[in-house]
């Protein structure tokens, strides 16, 4: 008893050529490649989108500027690094900056400029601008309330 049952056969199709209706559609080499210097639209700066970056790595930014990947996850190096990377974002948000890792290091080089810890070992220099973070939020909460109780007075009461 032979049974001559085929499953699955071949279907052979015919590739359809699209018609031009004028539109050019770059070929398969030009998909993907960088441009060349001379394609580039006057002198543009790569920026890197800060979330692309994060999500590309892995790993948070702060922890690549600081160069902390091994001992970030230790609570020592956590909560420093974690409050500095929550202000960088904040101070980029309040400044309208674009979220890229260039003005989240322009950001930490200003306030590391300003402080002068550039040069200290990695925890003292992590503790210091920690704490310009917490007087600086500070600072800012009393210039709030300030400019309130100085808009308060000015203001005609009923």
């Amino acid at each position: 008893m032979q049974e001559s049952t085929v499953f699955r056969e071949r279907v052979e199709t015919t590739p359809e050529i699209p018609e031009d209706n004028g539109s050019h559609k770059p070929a398969l080499e030009e998909v993907g490649t960088p441009l060349r210097p001379e394609d580039r639209i006057g002198n543009e700066e790569e920026f890197e989108k800060l979330e692309l970056w994060e999500g590309e790595k892995n790993k948070k930014y702060v922890n690549e500027y600081f160069n902390t990947h091994n001992i970030a996850h230790e609570f020592m190096w956590k909560m420093p690094l974690a409050q500095i990377d929550k202000y960088i974002r904040e101070e980029m948000t309040s400044r309208e900056y674009e979220n890229t890792t260039t003005n989240y290091k322009d950001i930490l080089k200003e306030i590391e400029t300003e402080i002068g810890s550039e040069k200290l070992q990695l925890y003292k220099r992590l503790q210091k601008i920690a704490q310009y973070i917490q007087v600086s939020k500070k600072f800012k909460a009393i210039r709030e309330k300030k400019e309130s109780f100085r808009r308060s007075l000015s203001s005609p009461s009923l």
